[in-house]
């Protein structure tokens, strides 16, 4: 794997409200909250120099789609020293599993960046559900119903709530990793019984 770019497809789902409010696909209203997702992408991806866009698909298309596709390549070499891959706790619990899958801390810090952002945007009410697909690496989501992240690096899948603190993510790597031990692919044994003992060694 390459240590200087990762390859990603970033999707993502406008606000349907819409159609809660009567309205077809076609309306304004939906014109409306397709061209909502379009600039708060912008707002997340164009100031980045970590984040070079390859094909913006039917962001900026004049027609609403429900679902818009934009073709990344995230540029580990950008990474600004002071991007920090553990800004909350859900994204040091995505942010270890991540880990494992050999894109390293500036790959890390990437995605986990990129995560903030868009939750912020989610959180704002312009965008919806977020799905980032890193070619030969891992899937990463976010959905705002849900209000959970979650990371498939195969199988399993590693999933949290975006806020939740640090006493829930311990109680939640104990849990999940501790009943999944024996289901998870062989290479991955060692890095769920770590944080088990990690888990075990912050708790005294």
């Amino acid at each position: 794997m390459s240590t200087d770019f990762i390859f990603a497809t970033l999707t993502v789902c406008r606000r349907l409200d819409n159609r809660l409010e009567g309205q077809d696909d076609q309306s304004l209203r939906a014109k409306e909250l397709h061209r909502m997702r379009a600039l708060a992408l912008h707002d997340v991806i164009d100031s980045d120099p970590v984040y070079k866009v390859n094909s913006w698909g039917q962001t900026d298309d004049e027609k609403p789609h429900e679902w818009i596709e934009i073709e990344l390549i995230l540029l580990l070499t950008e990474v600004a020293t002071e991007v920090s891959p553990h800004v909350v706790p859900a994204l040091q619990y995505v942010g270890d599993a991540l880990l494992q899958t050999g894109i390293g801390a500036a790959g890390t810090a990437v995605v986990s960046k990129l995560f903030q952002r868009l939750r912020k945007q989610q959180q704002e009410g312009k965008l919806r559900d977020v799905e980032l697909r890193m070619t030969d690496v891992a899937t990463v989501s976010l959905h705002p119903d849900s209000k959970a992240i979650t990371v498939t690096l195969a199988p399993p899948s590693l999933s949290v709530p975006f806020d939740a603190d640090e006493q829930e993510v311990n109680k939640l790597q104990e849990t999940e990793t501790d009943s999944k031990l024996m289901e998870v692919p062989t290479p991955l044994i060692p890095f769920v019984r770590s944080m088990i003992e990690k888990h075990k060694d912050n708790n005294g």
